[in-house]
């Protein structure tokens, strides 16, 4: 096809081709001038295979399904840590948020379970805690799941406290844990086959080390055991240095090392808003060719402002005809002291169990950042920023953000917009 053709038009254009194709191909044995050109109904198919969904209005529930059934083929990493894992009866595996260490961990202990072995899935957080009970439900009877201080409260019911619970966090730290170890020691309790700990950079230290190596078949030194965990920035409970932690379990026991690299939760652009935000000067992790939109930022004068701010974010989703339950509003504060506190002529409940959602839901749901470690959210707004730059609210932010799939909104107080203007400054570097 050249200029004069088009001058000519492409119904001209066409005819020439097929005579010209009669023409070539009329002494050929299997050439059949009725059946071998194109009818009617091949060309309209043609079109519309060649036309593809130009002319379907592509929704925000499309855009978002396809988001998800993309993320579900990034898991061959994944899978070769598990194969792996499995030649190794003792284990850490490190990984940036996002990296798939809970879902691993959940796999491994199934593989266990299926094996006849008796295993404790334990971690840090309440609601990562009830979820993957939720996930496991059916291996009830081989797996016990549960978060750490939750187990420990729960097996130490019907014996005598001869301590007062004054100090809560020093009960959950040191005195259950030792009576616990003293139960186990005395096999009042049988002991588990496997023990596999995530969020393993809050659980590590001295107390909960000796604690588990009470409750594991052949202790810590011989037993089988994996801790997962990001022992970088989302240590945000952590009482040790990761060196401090290192040590530690190198002292427990030998064992093999294992680091996830590929993101397979976040979009491109959360993935590298969050490593800008929390001061990495690279992502900590390989990002996937998972496209998504432009995380948004936007700055509040105060809190009427900010409220009318979360208002119209809020509309915004709603429109888009997305279910309520897509969305999680997060704060470094807790409820009663967050802009969402507030009436805004929508319904916010705090979540208070894992999975807390509903398939008929009509509210939106909240949670603090910390109370949200380890749980994600297709849409995540973050609310009641007042502070970007000290470490503490950059490992937040780094939770926090790290939480959304696909949409991020983060409401900022309008104070940090020169720090902001500073760290964009460091993208366009």
């Amino acid at each position: 096809m050249d200029k004069d053709t088009l001058r000519q038009g492409t119904e001209d254009f066409f005819c020439t081709l097929t005579s010209q194709t009669i023409q070539k191909h009329s002494s050929q044995v299997w050439f059949s001038k009725n059946e071998s050109l194109p009818g009617e109904k091949d060309l309209l198919e043609l079109c519309d295979f060649l036309r593809g969904d130009f002319e379907r209005v592509r929704t925000a529930k499309d855009r978002l399904n396809e988001f998800n059934k993309e993320v579900k083929k990034y898991t061959e990493e994944q899978h070769r840590i598990l194969d792996s894992i499995r030649l190794n009866d003792r284990s850490i595996t490190q990984g940036s948020a996002g990296t798939g260490k809970t879902m691993i961990a959940i796999e491994s202990a199934v593989r266990a379970a299926a094996e006849g072995k008796r295993v404790f899935l334990t971690c840090y957080n309440r609601l990562i805690g009830e979820w993957m009970q939720r996930q496991l439900e059916q291996w009830k009877d081989k797996i016990t799941v549960s978060s750490l201080h939750l187990f420990l409260f729960e097996q130490s019911k019907g014996f005598d406290y001869d301590t007062p619970r004054d100090n809560n966090q020093d009960f959950y730290n040191n005195y259950l844990p030792l009576l616990l170890k003293d139960i186990y020691q005395k096999g009042i309790y049988e002991k588990f086959d496997k023990l596999i700990i995530d969020e393993g950079q809050d659980l590590v230290r001295p107390e909960y080390l000796a604690l588990f190596d009470a409750m594991l078949t052949n202790g810590l030194a011989k037993g089988s055991w994996e801790i997962y965990g990001d022992f970088e920035k989302q240590a945000i409970y952590a009482q040790l240095t990761k060196q401090e932690m290192f040590r530690l379990l190198i002292e427990a026991g030998q064992h093999a090392n294992f680091l996830l690299t590929r993101n397979c939760r976040n979009t491109r652009q959360i993935g590298e808003e969050t490593s800008l935000i929390s001061g990495f000067e690279q992502p900590p992790f390989l990002l996937e060719h998972l496209e998504g939109i432009a995380v948004e930022y936007h700055f509040y004068q105060d809190d009427a402002h900010q409220k009318r701010l979360l208002a119209e974010q809020l509309e915004k989703i709603y429109k888009l005809k997305l279910s309520e339950k897509e969305l999680v509003i997060i704060s470094p504060r807790k409820l009663k002291y967050s802009c969402a506190a507030s009436p805004l002529g929508v319904t916010i409940k705090e979540i208070k169990n894992a999975p807390d959602t509903e398939s008929n839901q009509n509210y939106w749901t909240f949670s603090t950042i910390q109370a949200y470690k380890g749980m994600e959210s297709n849409y995540v707004i973050i609310t009641d920023i007042e502070d970007i730059t000290s470490d503490a609210a950059r490992s937040l932010l780094y939770v926090g953000m790290s939480r959304a799939k696909y949409s991020l909104i983060l409401l900022i107080s309008e104070s940090m917009r020169k720090e902001y203007q500073e760290i964009l400054k460091r993208k366009l570097r």
